[in-house]
């Protein structure tokens, strides 16, 4: 069994700043209320991955980078929704322009640092994966080439037909 160790991978917990916390506190914006809290259960989400690739894992159940890169494609998607929120267009329940601004700043940044941190542990595990995979494939490969050999019926077309020769 091949193991690996994770620890170069950076696959401690995705940390939440408190002032990500505090600024959904701050604001009762819709969209800030809506997209912070999504951003939180992301990262949550991406948590209980990572939890699976601590301390040292067998090659073969590293994480699927799909789950990995599902993550970063819905925090992306609620950076954008909190880009384009008008802050000229606030209603004064929400508070002030500054903390709306505030409130969105901090939880942009919180995505922004999680997004980085998978993307490099993305990269990381394709890159511990690529040689496991060539010897998958390097070895049914081979195991295809000798069950075509002992084949009764011989030779096969490209269209897995027997062939006439």
């Amino acid at each position: 069994v091949t193991t690996v160790d994770l620890a170069a991978l950076d696959a401690r917990p995705l940390e939440v700043d408190a002032g990500a916390e505090l600024a959904l506190l701050a604001t009762d914006h819709p969209e800030v209320k809506r997209a912070g809290g999504r951003i939180l259960e992301e990262l949550q989400q991406a948590d209980d991955v990572l939890t699976r690739c601590r301390d040292r894992i067998r090659v073969g159940e590293l994480p699927k980078v799909s789950d990995l890169q599902a993550s970063t494609r819905v925090l992306n998607g609620e950076i954008c929704r909190l880009d384009d929120i008008d802050l000229s267009s606030l209603l004064p329940s929400w508070g002030d322009k500054a903390t709306v601004r505030m409130a969105r700043k901090s939880l942009i940044d919180v995505a922004s640092e999680a997004i980085r941190r998978l993307d490099k542990l993305i990269a990381g595990i394709i890159a511990l994966d690529a040689p496991v995979a060539e010897a998958r494939t390097a070895g049914s490969a081979a195991t295809r080439k000798r069950s075509r050999s002992r084949s009764p019926v011989g030779p096969r077309s490209a269209l897995g037909r027997p062939s006439s020769a």
